[in-house]
């Protein structure tokens, strides 16, 4: 170090700093096709083009059935609104979700996207917030803390699967990631697009009766069917003399699937050996005195629970309400 400063005095070499962005590469991201929208969502896409170009706060739910295609109109909406000189913020659910995401919106728009979310290392957060700040980034990419990004002149905010729960913040300031996007939206004068094939009921209602706007996508974007699904009302079975849980529709499925050789995926979504008792004769469940939800049948010690409060009951072999 001593010979380098005397070097440096002697007027042969000059130090100078250089910032290093601990920043993740995508260098290997090659740069995508054309977006081209198909009929249905060139409609939802020039809907809520629209209200970007209009620069008033307006919120939209994006319906479209799996597959249809949402994220190739975030795309698109994005795309015209770096266009107007405006930058867009695009939020999905969980963490699992941004690198597939990013590489997307990579392709698209090089290095003017900056990733956020809880899993990057403090150091790179710190950078990529530097970066915002200074105006190098223009589309904001992340889970529910990117929200927070202090991102300058928003024309535009996405929130895909709007309906998760994961927006709401479990630790203290508990917010809720759509409540802010709203303010956010009505800072900036910008729309918002809330994205969902099942969105939340209050989003829903609030689309149904006209205070939030509404675009559909009612078809897989590459013409695929949707699956076929069946509900099998259990009482008919109790009433046909099966009194198991494997009503005659699922046993045929599952005859046919082991037949060709496939697999079956069965999901129980409760803990205990059946998540209720019901009365075949008049329809009657036992319900929690304190919660008033259905108590959960345990085989192993023959009692009735609540998995909320931990009431906890005998089960009867007769129905309390028709015997």
């Amino acid at each position: 170090a001593r010979t380098l400063k005397t070097m440096e005095k002697a007027g042969l070499i000059a130090f100078s700093e250089e910032e290093e962005l601990r920043v993740p590469s995508l260098d290997d991201v090659e740069p995508g096709p054309e977006i081209v929208l198909n009929e249905e969502q060139q409609r939802a896409f020039e809907e809520i083009l629209g209200r970007v170009q209009a620069a008033k706060p307006s919120v939209t739910l994006l319906h479209g059935v799996t597959g249809s295609g949402k994220t190739q109109v975030y795309l698109r909406l994005v795309q015209e609104t770096l266009a107007l000189g405006k930058t867009a913020m695009v939020l999905v659910p969980e963490i699992v979700l941004t690198p597939q995401m990013m590489r997307r919106f990579s392709a698209c728009f090089g290095d003017q996207v900056a990733m956020l979310h809880s899993s990057l290392r403090m150091t790179e957060r710190y950078d990529q917030w530097k970066r915002i700040r200074r105006g190098e980034v223009q589309v904001v990419l992340g889970t529910r803390s990117a929200i927070f990004a202090p991102l300058k002149n928003v024309g535009l905010i996405v929130l895909d699967e709007e309906q998760e729960s994961s927006y709401q913040s479990e630790n203290p300031p508990r917010y809720h990631t759509r409540d802010v996007a709203k303010y956010l939206c009505a800072r900036d004068k910008s729309p918002l697009v809330r994205g969902s094939a099942t969105p939340a009921v209050e989003t829903a209602w609030n689309a149904e009766h006209g205070i939030y706007h509404k675009a559909l996508l009612r078809q897989r974007y590459n013409r695929q069917a949707l699956p076929e699904v069946l509900v099998a009302d259990l009482k008919q079975e109790i009433r046909a003399g099966n009194a198991g849980m494997v009503g005659q529709v699922l046993r045929t499925e599952l005859e046919e699937n082991l037949r060709r050789g496939e697999q079956s995926i069965l999901l129980l979504n409760r803990r205990g050996s059946n998540r209720y008792l019901l009365c075949g004769e008049c329809g009657h469940v036992p319900e929690c005195p304190r919660c008033s939800v259905a108590l959960t049948y345990h085989s192993a010690n023959g009692r009735l629970m609540c998995h909320y409060c931990g009431h906890s009951e005998r089960s009867s072999d007769t129905c309390p309400v028709c015997g």
